[in-house]
């Protein structure tokens, strides 16, 4: 019986995830579209997750608002994330393998940490916006830090400058999305190494890297 409820929950979810590929893949089309024409820079673009030293990986933290503008620039066959269970989440999480980025469904705090330091172990990138999955804007929540300290990778803040883009404002982050043809910059900091001694200061250094919620 428990045998027939797991096969039978895992049928409904390939279905469902089934009939939001469309779109999805629309929507992909779309980021893609709207990626093209944005003009821009990327300041220490080594430090991408396509362009990372052979060998390691790092964590990549930015704001939940710029959510939108990360997917196009951080596809990587090494590149990891969270996303939720709720059906815009899935639709986002599919748009994310599109890019190549390995999702974690969020089921519980610890199983998705755990998850996750279990990659960064194996190698991958991860992707972690640091007031998600629910906020409040702008406050660090504990997984990051938690995860740098754990397995000794470092944190690279992502802080994403567009010049025209419009905010969701009734939502919890006010999402923000480019505008076609808009001129942004990408600032990519240095490695932000966390042990149990630092990681106040390594809390400090990242909201300087972040000014831009």
């Amino acid at each position: 019986m428990v045998l027939y409820r797991r096969l039978k929950s895992q049928l409904r979810e390939a279905l469902w995830k089934s009939g939001l590929f469309l779109p999805a893949f629309l929507l992909w089309l779309l980021y893609r579209v709207v990626a093209a024409t944005i003009r821009g820079r990327v300041i220490n673009d080594h430090l991408l997750p396509g362009r990372f030293p052979s060998g390691q990986n790092a964590i990549y933290v930015f704001w939940h608002s710029k959510t939108f503008m990360v997917p196009p620039y951080a596809g990587s066959r090494r590149m990891a994330a969270f996303t939720l269970l709720n059906w815009q989440n899935r639709i986002f999480d599919q748009i994310c393998r599109l890019y190549r980025i390995r999702t974690i469904p969020v089921r519980s705090a610890a199983a998705s940490a755990l998850a996750l330091e279990h990659l960064l172990r194996q190698g991958y990138h991860v992707g972690l916006a640091l007031d998600g999955p629910r906020g409040p804007v702008g406050m660090i929540r504990p997984g990051a830090l938690y995860l740098a300290r754990k397995t000794g990778c470092p944190i690279i803040c992502v802080n994403i400058r567009i010049d025209r883009s419009i905010r969701l404002r009734r939502r919890w982050d006010k999402l923000e999305i480019p505008l076609p043809f808009s001129r942004g910059i990408g600032t990519l900091s240095l490695p932000i190494a966390v042990n149990k001694h630092n990681v106040e200061e390594a809390r400090r250094k990242i909201l300087e890297a972040l000014p831009d919620l």
